[in-house]
């Protein structure tokens, strides 16, 4: 509840630009997530931290810890999701690699 007398004013630019791109970082969120090509899932996540470029709050040391763990927890997901996978090359004729390739994807 407002109080009697209070001053409301209009939104300044500085706060319409703000609400602008949070909205635009909300669609691409939501793009992100719901394409079923990689490459333009890909696409809007570029359009998704670009909008966020002017959101910054100045705690760069705690971005950057924060990417350093993401990128860590990141690369011992893939190492352990991968480790013992081993695509044998010797499978494969001169002329085609259909073994290999329908064991990288089974529905190849």
């Amino acid at each position: 509840m407002i109080a009697a007398g209070a001053l409301i004013t209009a939104p300044n630019a500085q706060e319409i630009v703000f609400c602008l791109l949070g909205a635009v970082m909300i669609a691409a969120a939501v793009l992100v997530v719901t394409p079923r090509q990689l490459v333009h899932a890909a696409l809007w996540l570029v359009a998704c931290f670009g909008a966020s470029a002017d959101l910054d709050s100045g705690n760069r040391a705690a971005a950057v810890v924060v990417a350093l763990a993401t990128a860590a927890v990141l690369v011992t997901v893939v190492v352990r999701g991968f480790r013992g996978w081993v695509l044998s090359t010797r499978s494969c004729s001169p002329r085609s690699c259909s073994p290999s390739g329908s064991t990288a994807r089974p529905g190849w």
